[in-house]
């Protein structure tokens, strides 16, 4: 009778998840620019433990060494049960945030390209209640990413690794939900120990050709700052990405 009690308090565990969520990282936009009127364009979808997200990316370098981001995401959480495709929200998010950087490619091997961008982001959750919109919380995030790129002769492949560090800050209005104690302290406790400070390392690799790229990236989510268990834990993302330059090329004079 016990054993039969754990295995099905063990089913259950399994097969739950959390129904809303606090954070949840976007992927992070390693450009990979190298030369001036470069631009990048990338779209995917994916999502973690608790989410799920589509995401849209960009990135323009307006001088040999300098580039402009600009990312954007939106996320949903996967419902009280993993199974469960048509469920009610609980919590829908959107986050949209600009970054400038710093892009060089080494002189011992024009591979490999080093990249440090850094921004600001703001964005929101909006919690519901019986499919009904009841309470919205706000952010703005800070980050610093520096980052490598390694691209094959070939330009088929690519290889990128970068290191953001990010600063989130939250505020919102008095807490409304009724008979939700649990929630209420959460969202208490996270006004009032805000701002949460994550590393958020990220890792992708793309295959295609030199304009056109298909890729997949992990960016997991560790936090650095006092407990904070409501949030995503990383983001797994598939995409294609589209590189041109906007500037024509001259035609030499013989």
């Amino acid at each position: 009778m016990k054993t039969s009690s754990l295995l099905s308090l063990c089913t259950l565990l399994l097969l739950s998840s959390c129904n809303h969520y606090f954070y949840a990282p976007n992927k992070v936009n390693v450009p990979g620019l190298r030369n001036a009127g470069d631009m990048r364009v990338e779209g995917g979808i994916g999502g973690g433990v608790i989410t799920q997200n589509v995401e849209l990316q960009a990135a323009y370098a307006l001088a040999p060494f300098l580039g402009i981001m600009v990312n954007g995401a939106l996320n949903r959480d996967q419902g009280e049960h993993f199974l469960d495709s048509k469920h009610e929200p609980s919590t829908n998010s959107r986050f949209a945030e600009v970054g400038l950087g710093y892009f060089k490619e080494l002189q011992t091997n024009p591979d490999w390209l080093f990249e440090i961008y850094g921004g600001v982001g703001v964005g929101n959750y909006s919690l519901y209640q019986l499919d009904q919109p009841t309470y919205v919380l706000n952010k703005t995030r800070y980050f610093v990413q520096p980052s490598m790129l390694y691209t094959l002769p070939s330009q088929k492949i690519e290889l990128a690794i970068a290191s953001r560090l990010s600063i989130a800050d939250y505020t919102g209005n008095n807490i409304p939900f009724a008979n939700s104690g649990n929630l209420n302290n959460e969202l208490r406790a996270l006004l009032r120990d805000s701002p949460k400070v994550f590393w958020e390392p990220s890792f992708r690799f793309s295959v295609g050709s030199p304009t056109t790229k298909f890729y997949v990236g992990i960016t997991p989510s560790i936090l650095l700052s006092r407990d904070f268990d409501t949030r995503e834990f990383y983001n797994l993302n598939t995409g294609v990405r589209f590189t041109f330059n906007t500037k024509k090329t001259k035609k030499r004079n013989d």
